[in-house]
């Protein structure tokens, strides 16, 4: 861990939470700059400030189970404590979605994802006045509610990239729930699709709907709207994930990242979506297969 450490530094960690969090705190950021921050897979910044340390991670940690990467934290109860867990979480999340193509795949989902996980399991465990997927410990820090809704969306990713039901019923449903509850009583606004679900009693994520995914993300963030439609519709985002977990214990579109074969059903769920969510070739996949069957790794390698 120590040799991590002179890698991904308390700094390093600040600037990876500001590349996704840019607006100060004196300035409460809106739907609008929200859809604007230039965050995105294109921003070569991710490969400048991440890829030194996704490259430390898979040569220093085993590859399972998952290592405890708290000690690269300061105190909970520090000042700088809130910044830099959530900037450790975007590194083990959202950098590898960004960073992490080709065979480079399997590390994002059977490595990192694991370790983004067992941190967020970490940081849900602390006691109250330390967590940081409630407001207050944000406004003890000078930023504003609008700033903690952006926040929370990261801190709810590694629950809705897990394939274990366990963790969505138990974290990421009350995460969500407690979202949205929220930004409904801040701006005085429902979301009008949940409470529509409510009405009819046939909530999203107890329909059994395992393309509403799919059909959700293909039709992008809203193209108006201020940031409470925004969070609403991240939380139909999350909603739509917990179906294709019930259906078939794990997220088909993963299977050529992990060596996985298709199941019953899956063929046809990956056919009817258009193969969304599956970006691994056929020829990659072949290569993963047979890595995970020989139970070797291949080295992490940047792919231009």
């Amino acid at each position: 861990m120590e040799t991590l450490k002179n890698t991904i530094t308390l700094s390093l960690l600040h600037s990876i939470f500001e590349l996704m969090i840019p607006w100060p705190k004196s300035t409460p950021p809106t739907g609008p700059l929200w859809a604007s921050n230039n965050a995105a897979a294109t921003n070569p910044i991710w490969h400048t400030l991440c890829w030194p340390s996704l490259l430390a991670l898979s040569t220093t940690l085993p590859h399972n189970p998952p290592a405890d990467l708290t000690p690269l934290l300061p105190p909970p109860s520090s000042s700088s404590f809130p910044e830099t867990a959530t900037g450790l979480i975007i590194l083990l999340d959202q950098a590898p979605r960004y960073l992490c193509t080709g065979p480079n795949e399997r590390w994002r989902n059977a490595f990192f994802d694991p370790l983004a996980l067992t941190l967020r399991l970490h940081l849900a465990a602390l006691p109250p006045t330390h967590r940081l997927d409630t407001p207050q410990r944000w406004l003890d820090q000078g930023y504003s509610f609008e700033h903690w809704v952006i926040i929370a969306t990261f801190l709810a990713a590694p629950y809705a990239h897990s394939e274990d039901r366990a963790v969505h019923h138990t974290y990421m449903q009350p995460a969500v729930a407690d979202l949205r509850a929220r930004v409904e009583a801040r701006f005085g606004v429902e979301d009008a699709l949940f409470q529509a679900q409510v009405a009819r009693g046939d909530l999203l994520r107890e329909s059994g709907d395992v393309y509403a995914f799919a059909r959700i993300a293909k039709g992008g963030w809203p193209a108006a709207g201020g940031l409470a439609e925004r969070a609403f519709h991240f939380c139909w985002l999350l909603d739509a994930h917990e179906p294709i977990v019930e259906r078939f214990g794990r997220y088909p579109y993963r299977n050529r990242a992990l060596g996985r074969g298709d199941a019953e059903g899956e063929r046809e769920f990956l056919v009817e979506t258009g193969g969304f969510g599956t970006s691994v070739t056929e020829e990659d996949a072949v290569v993963i297969k047979e890595d995970v069957e020989r139970g070797v790794w291949r080295a992490l390698e940047w792919m231009e």
